[in-house]
């Protein structure tokens, strides 16, 4: 899926990206991205029960 546009959502907020890189199971944001849905910043790492479509 790398290189893919992509719609996720995590809680009530969605965005669109670009997928740069991603293991089996997990999927990589940039830390632009990773900070529109973690309050506490990159810092937390990861968050879980996010959701993802290919568009």
């Amino acid at each position: 899926m790398c290189g893919r546009k992509m719609r996720v959502t995590y809680g009530k907020k969605s965005i669109t990206v670009t997928c740069p890189g991603c293991a089996v199971g997990s999927l990589d944001l940039t830390p632009t991205a990773f900070q529109q849905f973690a309050a506490l910043g990159v810092g937390v790492g990861r968050l879980h029960g996010i959701k993802w479509t290919l568009l």
